[in-house]
């Protein structure tokens, strides 16, 4: 295991920043951009990889870890983002307030915030997994939740809930196969699994076509890529079949996107302190980056050159980061004295 600091997986760090940056490049394009879809099928899955490898089970639910670490800056990067909202592009108070304190308690949740509250349940429901002793418990309770509001009621839980259980078999993956993620070296073999993974992602993504949101809980949209209107035709049960095997597409593609990309961290490229350095406020990043997104889609809009997008993208992942060397003061606030 390659290491900058003794507790740190560089290749893990570099795959994470790499995947911040892929999702902040998704931001700068318009719903229905070629970029943005063909990153929406693969870019947010790898986050809940690695955060899945570095789960620690304690015994219990970790409550009061998991409300320091990720719903308090959660609530900071709420209330920031109400002041920019309001002082800056001048929208209304009350509805910013209405839609952080009871559209997102009501599950409705159309901003990067989702991704905390996602983060939070799938720390969670992975400490109720361990600790369960019969596993399909867990499993039904999983099922249950995410698929009967999703598929039966067409509605989200509370608090991106429904996100969380969406997240959740990633997070998994990760915290049970931590053992041989840990432990791969770099190497220019990883070559090959590199361009075969990425030839698969553009594939698969074909399939999925890009309609794929985990703030959405959307899983793709298999029947319109195939049969394109003639779907409307189709008895129920074909078209739950279909809409079945859109959920193993993303699966299947999310898992060979975060493939890719770790395939392409295990290369031996020069390595950077600051990598590690910026991959420690990934948090931030995440909970900060609509801020800088929207001054660059008032001041040069979306959908620009790749190469100005990239620049762009820069930008705001080197101040997202000093964004988190200011509030990491803030964050200590919730720490026990």
């Amino acid at each position: 295991m390659t290491t900058i600091q003794s507790n740190r997986c560089y290749y893990l760090d570099l795959a994470k920043v790499l995947t911040t940056f892929l999702v902040i490049i998704g931001h700068l394009y318009s719903t229905d951009s070629t970029v943005r879809l063909y990153l929406y099928g693969f870019h947010m899955p790898l986050f809940f990889i690695v955060s899945g490898v570095f789960h620690k089970y304690i015994g219990k639910i970790n409550w009061g870890h998991y409300s320091r670490t990720i719903l308090w800056p959660l609530l900071i990067f709420i209330f920031l983002s109400i002041l920019v909202n309001v002082f800056l592009w001048g929208m209304d108070l009350s509805s910013q307030l209405h839609y952080f304190f009871i559209d997102i308690p009501k599950g409705k949740i159309n901003s990067i915030h989702w991704f905390l509250f996602a983060l939070f349940w799938c720390k969670v429901f992975m400490d109720c997994f361990c600790k369960s002793k019969n596993k399909i418990i867990p499993i039904v309770l999983w099922g249950c939740l995410l698929f009967i509001p999703v598929f039966i009621l067409r509605a989200h839980l509370p608090f991106a809930l429904s996100q969380g259980l969406m997240a959740f078999p990633f997070y998994a993956i990760g915290y049970y196969g931590r053992g041989a993620l840990l432990k791969r070296k770099e190497s220019i073999n990883w070559s090959i699994p590199l361009i075969c993974c990425l030839i698969l992602t553009v594939l698969t993504t074909k399939y999925v076509h890009g309609r794929v949101s985990m703030m959405g809980v959307n899983f793709g949209n298999l029947e319109e890529t195939l049969f394109h209107d003639s779907v409307k035709s189709f008895s129920v049960a074909i078209s739950s079949l279909l809409s079945l095997a859109n959920i193993l597409l993303f699966y299947l593609n999310g898992l060979v996107g975060s493939a890719m990309i770790l395939s392409f961290s295990l290369l031996p490229i020069p390595k950077l302190r600051f990598i590690s350095s910026l991959s420690k406020s990934l948090i931030t990043v995440v909970g900060t980056q609509s801020i800088y997104i929207n001054i660059v889609s008032h001041t040069w809009g979306l959908d620009n050159s790749f190469c100005l997008s990239i620049g762009l993208a820069l930008c705001i992942l080197l101040l997202c980061y000093l964004t988190h060397c200011i509030l990491q003061h803030l964050y200590r606030l919730a720490y026990p004295k």
